[in-house]
């Protein structure tokens, strides 16, 4: 363990036992009194000094931490606010903390709708980020649909049923479509089963699913949905900072020249905007 991650008052009684010892070891060394004392005060000023570094190094490091857990508090906090201008819930959506879209990622997602207004979207996860985006197109009087794909049952019937109290079932369905394993590119993935009938015209695809642990299962999403892709459509794929999801998307790009890459966000987990060109 490094001294640094011991806590202060730890890091204290360490500093004061070895000095103590280098004291009773200089002291039993040396027979010349005047000697003793010049070698332990120079001991006792440099162990001070080193003491008084390490504590300020931690107190910065700390103090580091805790200003950019500060800020990413703030950021999630403006995220929240804004998208929550922009609707009018009936009753209190979940929150948007652990494995759930954070508010900076709902928010990337309602700047997409509001400006390109899409008529299709496309959802790979479902949850609370379902429960904003049919809040925001109901109280924008939008032309739009979203499709939601989520491979747990429990989950599925979860939101389908959120979707239901709030009255925005007409906007919004998930549907049921657990993993199997498919071989694409000589790759063996856990991806959807889902029908191609259950996917219109791609508009928007929101990339959010399935789970991820080796790091590539949501490959398959560009090549088994490229041909549902409408022309200019967009594509906003979550967790963009993760070594998985960033190779994923440079694989796509060298794989489809006409995908582009239009902007990559910090967010909390990192997101990347796509568009296909034609």
């Amino acid at each position: 363990m490094k001294l640094t991650k011991l806590p202060f008052i730890t890091v204290f009684f360490i500093s004061i036992f070895v000095c103590i010892a280098l004291n009773i070891v200089v002291y039993s060394l040396t027979k010349n009194s005047s000697f003793q004392s010049y070698i332990l005060l120079i001991l006792n000023v440099l162990f001070a000094l080193s003491f008084v570094f390490l504590n300020s190094q931690m107190i910065f490091s700390e103090l580091t931490k805790h200003k950019k857990n500060s800020d990413d508090i703030f950021h999630q906090m403006e995220s929240f606010y804004f998208i929550n201008r922009f609707i009018s819930p009936k009753f209190p959506i979940g929150n948007t903390r652990n494995w759930i879209a954070s508010p900076d990622f709902i928010q990337i997602i309602f700047k997409n709708i509001l400006l390109h207004k899409p008529k299709n979207i496309v959802e790979l996860g479902s949850g609370v980020s379902t429960i904003y985006t049919a809040y925001l197109i109901q109280n924008s009087n939008l032309d739009c649909t979203i499709t939601s794909i989520d491979h747990s049952e429990k989950y599925t019937i979860q939101t389908n049923n959120e979707l239901l109290s709030h009255e925005l079932q007409n906007i919004a369905h998930v549907h049921y479509s657990p993993l199997t394993e498919q071989k694409l590119h000589n790759e063996i993935y856990n991806w959807y089963t889902f029908s191609s009938a259950v996917i219109p015209k791609i508009d928007l695809l929101v990339i959010d699913g399935p789970i991820t642990i080796k790091g590539n299962e949501r490959f398959p999403a560009i090549p088994v949905l490229y041909d549902s892709l409408a022309p200019n459509a967009r594509i906003i794929i979550d967790d963009y900072f993760r070594k998985g999801e960033t190779k994923m998307v440079q694989d796509w790009l060298k794989l489809y020249p006409d995908l582009e890459l239009k902007e990559t966000l910090y967010t909390e987990k990192g997101a990347a905007v796509l568009r296909k060109k034609n």
